[in-house]
């Protein structure tokens, strides 16, 4: 028995095998909290890259869920662990096993999923590079900056807060570049972007020229809180990389469209002769392919099955 998938807008069809430079990326660090569900974050080690087990860093504390951010992460085409980190009110830090130097004409990419629940009037959540530049304790914070509702950046200088046009409250993949320089350093914010070489800069939720100095980058921070409603975040799938690659691996299997699929028991699936379709093949007589045929998304493509 053998069906047909087809997109009712122009088709990208993509052999994974053919992304090897992402597939097999490096990245400096990485933690992707598969953890004991329940447990405390404070005194884990896992992941890679990293000098130290996670410490507090003064205030509350995170726990590890049995659930990652599934739906996003999977829409776009990350390899992942069971597990994520979850707070109401937390900041833990890790220690890099090499510093970030900040040298001049290098960079380093930063990129994780961010879900924030509840009151978003005077609350924060997101990831933290402390650096040792310029200034009262410099620091380049990516997420959902303390009081704002959209998802930003904050540098830690008076007026340092810059706010992207996207709300918070949803599954968020944040994709951030730092351009080192002479004097101040380029940082571009990206939020939910392609998983391709690299991203288009009109995509870039936030372009934030000479931004601050952010040498010298040692460690890593997950912070959230509120001083009003009650929150309940979530941070999963935390990369920093020199390449954007290196902090977007992609999970085995043929993309369709921008969906990725994964054929279920005896099923096979592979692109038709004209790349203009999947031709799903051996899925039974029962017809429920539902059972054997698992579309890994839930929203982007187009698709029509039939």
């Amino acid at each position: 028995m053998t069906h047909s998938l087809r997109s009712t807008t122009v088709l990208s069809l993509l052999a994974l095998t053919g992304l090897n430079s992402t597939a097999t990326a490096q990245t400096i660090a990485y933690d992707g909290f598969a953890y004991t569900p329940g447990a405390s974050l404070i005194g884990q080690a896992g992941g890679s890259g990293f000098s130290s087990p996670w410490q507090s860093a003064g205030y509350g504390d995170w726990t590890d869920d049995s659930h990652s951010l599934y739906k996003l992460k999977v829409w776009q085409l990350m390899q992942g662990q069971s597990g994520s980190a979850r707070s109401s009110n937390g900041g833990v830090q890790r220690s890099l096993t090499t510093s970030i130097a900040g040298t001049a004409g290098t960079s380093v990419w930063i990129s994780f999923i961010a879900r924030h629940s509840g009151s978003s009037a005077n609350s924060w959540l997101g990831v933290k590079l402390p650096s040792s530049g310029p200034g009262t304790d410099p620091f380049l914070f990516i997420g959902k900056p303390f009081g704002q509702p959209n998802w930003g950046a904050d540098n830690g200088s008076p007026g340092g807060v810059r706010q992207s046009s996207s709300l918070v409250g949803d599954q968020t993949r944040c994709v951030c570049k730092i351009d080192f320089h002479a004097g101040g350093d380029d940082v571009t914010v990206w939020l939910d972007p392609d998983f391709g070489v690299s991203p288009p800069l009109a995509s870039a939720a936030l372009t934030l020229p000479a931004y601050g100095n952010f040498a010298d980058l040692r460690k890593v921070l997950i912070e959230t809180g509120s001083t009003g409603g009650a929150v309940q975040n979530a941070i999963d799938e935390i990369r920093l990389g020199t390449t954007y690659a290196d902090v977007t691996p992609v999970a085995p299997g043929v993309v369709f469209d921008g969906l990725q699929h994964v054929a279920m028991g005896g099923a096979t699936v592979t692109p038709s002769a004209d790349g203009s379709k999947l031709v799903v093949s051996n899925i039974g007589s029962s017809g429920n392919d539902g059972v054997e045929i698992d579309w890994r998304s839930v929203q982007g493509g187009g698709v029509v099955y039939g």
